[in-house]
């Protein structure tokens, strides 16, 4: 293989990451984000429902 092959392929494959990395980076942007955060405790999991567990306080 000479010279000028490798590099067209060295280019080849530079591009082709970059490409890759600028692909796999990309966010529609469609509106679909919550504004509530995905670990707000749900009202049953704050209430202390076990038997017992406030006994004596």
């Amino acid at each position: 293989m000479n010279t000028q092959s490798l590099l067209k392929r060295l280019v080849a494959s530079a591009l082709f990451a970059l490409l890759l990395l600028a692909v796999g980076c990309a966010h529609t942007g469609d509106g679909n984000e919550s504004d509530i955060p995905w670990n707000t405790p749900q009202a049953w999991e704050s209430s202390p429902s076990i038997p017992g567990l406030n006994d004596g306080m």
